[in-house]
């Protein structure tokens, strides 16, 4: 087959791009021919540049109509037998009309309408986007099981007949190791501490405050723990200017965005790894692909059992109850007190990329029996 990836912006800022990062090296290794189509950028041309079986064409940054225009003429002028929407969006709603013999599908990774934070008029245009994504796309892939129901529903309301699969996110077990003593260097720089990592963006949405918060009381009642927190967003400075107010330096330490290749020390270095999520529609909505790559070091995981947290981890999962700072620090003492002992029962190999790619295939020779 020939598969072609429409993406949307930078791999280091737009997680829906690992969907065409992940799958693409098992798809050229099972024989089928692989094209991604990226931003024009530093970032995405590094990212790239390693995966050399992979075809990489570039699309100019600019305005949504710009971009999905540059999207359409790339799609109509190559003959696809699929093409894989990574992600839904204005930019990314290319029409599949008058493209005879391809597989349309689109990737939904969140439910962005219902992101309170949003400014109303865009939560009612995505609204619009997402119901009309139904009409326009033979197939939808979605993320999270709470996604699934929710468009099985639309399908029936409006009395169409549609593929869906359910498709979490996965971790690539072939670059996800940790270099050879690069966890004795971390666990050295903070010896006789366990370790708490978190890895994602610094959005209070995410619980960005709660951490910080659980990380002040857990001071007050034990000392031997860090607090590491990777990644960077738009409440960085706050967070920041919290740490500086309540005297926590010693105890949380911002790592800022670390290379993919560098991931895994952290996360293999970790005593105890966080995911704090809420009690809403959009967190049950999405997919947080972090617990997956955390699900590969087989370390305690400090959660809530909410979503797709839930239906990966189901009872070896560390759960907090949602909004309660108190939970969430008695929660990550109990983790930190098994966490050199601590064996989980699920199997990692069942989310790696490999296996996804076996379970889409098997789908798409469903959908189109044709396909080869």
């Amino acid at each position: 087959m020939k598969i072609c990836f429409i993406t949307s912006k930078t791999i280091t800022t737009h997680a829906t791009m690992k969907r065409a990062f992940g799958m693409a090296p098992p798809l050229i290794d099972l024989g089928h021919e692989v094209t991604i189509y990226l931003q024009d950028s530093a970032d995405n041309k590094e990212a790239i540049s390693s995966y050399t079986k992979v075809k990489a064409d570039y699309f100019h940054a600019g305005s949504a109509l710009f971009e999905r225009k540059q999207k359409q003429d790339f799609v109509m002028q190559n003959k696809f037998d699929v093409v894989y929407i990574c992600g839904l969006g204005f930019g990314n709603a290319i029409n599949p009309q008058g493209i005879s013999n391809c597989l349309f599908l689109m990737d939904h990774v969140e439910l962005e309408s219902s992101i309170i934070g949003s400014p109303l008029l865009r939560r009612l245009a995505l609204y619009f986007l997402e119901w009309q994504s139904i009409w326009a796309y033979e197939g939808s892939i979605v993320a999270s099981r709470y996604l699934e129901f929710l468009f099985r529903r639309r399908f029936h309301r409006l009395g169409l007949r549609r593929q869906i699969l359910w498709f979490p996110y996965a971790y690539d077990s072939h670059s996800f190791v940790p270099t050879h003593g690069s966890i004795g260097k971390l666990r050295n720089r903070y010896s006789g501490k366990k370790l708490i990592v978190y890895m994602g963006g610094l959005y209070r949405s995410y619980g960005c405050f709660e951490m910080l918060e659980a990380a002040r009381l857990l001071q007050q009642q034990v000392s031997n723990f860090v607090f590491l927190i990777i990644g960077r967003g738009p409440e960085q400075q706050r967070a920041e200017q919290f740490v500086k107010e309540h005297t926590l330096q010693e105890c949380v330490k911002f790592q800022g965005y670390i290379p993919e290749s560098e991931l895994p020390t952290f996360l293999y270095g970790a005593d105890v790894l966080l995911s704090p999520l809420n009690d809403t529609v959009t967190d049950w909505a999405r997919c947080p692909s972090k617990i997956l790559m955390y699900m590969a070091t087989k370390k305690p995981i400090v959660t809530c059992r909410i979503g797709e947290a839930w239906e990966y981890l189901q009872d070896d999962g560390f759960y907090y109850e949602p909004n309660s700072v108190d939970s969430m620090v008695a929660t990550i003492k109990r983790a930190m007190s098994v966490a050199d002992i601590w064996v989980p029962m699920y199997n990692p190999n069942s989310h790696t990329w490999e296996t996804r790619v076996d379970t889409w295939l098997d789908w798409i020779y469903r959908v189109r029996p044709n396909l080869t």
